[in-house]
């Protein structure tokens, strides 16, 4: 049957849930939540990816070609969408605070938390500067067409694409996930994401409190990404370093040196001339970087001896490549609420991001470099930091990224380590943060991987 010639006026209803709270720019207008001019644009991308053989129907497939015809011209795709919602709630995010604790280091005010038996160290630096967040129990989408085979289109690929999609600030952090709400409460996000063919893990996490959700994610995130650092001997380096210094390049010298090295203090000994490589950028670049901690900071020992040096708090490190403003990190994570009691987080892989240099959507991070600058981030008043010797130097030092990489070894490198720190087996991870605050073990949604 022809794409276009079934001309009969046709709705398609279907009701959402929504597991995680979504971080919404316009959060204190009535009604913050999925909208329409959220959802549609990115279905519509997301099926303009497709190819026919991703369908079981031929009528899908001609369909699809169609569709694809439509965007190609620029015309529009054919149908309208009408976003319902109700039961909505506001969640207060609280603001970072920093302050100054008695060894001179600036700290996050209300800095641990005791949930659940377990003391957390307060995270609200994760949610950013917003103040709300939404969180809505009825969200019913309603799409017209006078297609009635592009309605079916949709009813079969709009699940999917919900399964590895979040929405919202930092949606791929967790905030915003939902799914197609169903009879029987189950969400089939295995099946699905396997459909739409990417790579995958989870675990589970007994909890019904959302902090502690998130905590879980944050922890797991920095523990890949920048390594996590709560004063002395509960700290740990990033699984990303130690996976580079092992398999790509042993005289590996990161960001975090070359950063330390530009606003030393004159008198300290100067740091080796090296090759430095920005690799924290290969999980989602981050274009400002500040050091929290001031006093007695440990330098790596293969940068300079592993000796400690006073950083100065008040400057701020800039990346800028006039072709990348930032990159999204190809791991998203996707909270679902399977029951009372417990959360299945998926972390679906997108390593597309590396590869796709279409500048409107995505960017490619590897082979690239960018200029590092320093500035002063605030008003100095303290006289120790306010001495002119302190201050960094004003040249522009380029840092390249590496020229490739491969994030699903990295992460079955990184999962292995995981779970054997989590099942007792010593390894870099034994007696980390992570492996102390949470027995989780990470399996892969399609399971044929180790």
């Amino acid at each position: 049957m022809n794409a276009v010639s079934n001309h009969v006026s046709t709705i398609f209803t279907v009701t959402l849930r929504q597991h995680t709270p979504m971080i919404h720019f316009q959060h204190w207008q009535q009604g913050a939540t999925l909208r329409a001019s959220d959802l549609k644009p990115r279905l519509d991308a997301y099926i303009s990816h497709l190819q026919p053989a991703d369908l079981p129907e031929q009528e899908m497939k001609d369909t699809l070609v169609w569709v694809h015809d439509r965007i190609k011209k620029q015309k529009p795709v054919g149908y309208q969408m009408l976003i319902r919602s109700s039961n909505s709630i506001l969640m207060d995010i609280k603001p970072k605070v920093l302050e100054y604790n008695n060894s001179g280091n600036r700290v996050q005010r209300d800095m641990w938390l005791n949930l659940e038996g377990t003391r957390y160290r307060n995270k609200s630096l994760f949610f950013g500067e917003t103040k709300k967040m939404t969180h809505t129990k009825d969200i019913n989408v309603q799409i017209h067409s006078f297609n009635k085979n592009l309605i079916e289109l949709i009813r079969h690929t709009l699940p999917r694409f919900l399964a590895v999609t979040n929405f919202g600030t930092r949606s791929n952090k967790g905030y915003g996930s939902f799914t197609v709400d169903t009879a029987d409460g189950s969400t089939g996000l295995e099946k699905l994401i396997k459909n739409s063919k990417k790579d995958a893990y989870y675990y589970d996490i007994t909890t019904n409190n959302i902090y502690v959700l998130f905590t879980s994610m944050y922890y797991l995130y920095n523990t890949l990404k920048g390594g996590i650092n709560e004063g002395r001997n509960n700290c740990s380096k990033s699984l990303l370093w130690h996976y580079l210094k092992k398999i790509k390049l042993k005289e590996l010298y990161w960001e975090k040196c070359l950063f330390k090295s530009m606003i030393q203090h004159e008198s300290y000994n100067p740091f080796p001339k090296r090759e430095y490589h920005l690799i924290r950028c290969l999980l989602g670049l981050t274009s400002e970087y500040t050091f929290r901690m001031q006093q007695d900071v440990r330098i790596d020992k293969d940068c300079r001896n592993g000796d400690k040096m006073d950083i100065c708090p008040f400057y701020q490190f800039s990346l800028s490549n006039p072709d990348i403003e930032r990159s999204i990190s190809p791991l998203l994570f996707k909270p679902v609420r399977i029951n009372n009691s417990t959360y299945r987080v998926y972390i679906i892989l997108k390593p597309e991001l590396y590869s796709n240099k279409d500048k409107k959507t995505n960017i490619n991070i590897v082979g690239n470099q960018f200029a590092v600058r320093v500035k002063q981030s605030e008003e100095i008043k303290d006289p120790k930091w306010n001495d002119p010797s302190w201050l960094p130097s004003d040249s522009i030092t380029n840092l390249k990224t590496l020229k490739d990489f491969n994030l699903n070894e990295f992460m079955e490198y990184s999962i292995d380590m995981i779970n054997n720190a989590t099942s007792g087996n010593t390894n870099i991870l034994t007696n980390k943060p992570l492996s102390r605050k949470f027995n989780i073990t990470i399996k892969p949604v399609n399971g044929d991987k180790k």
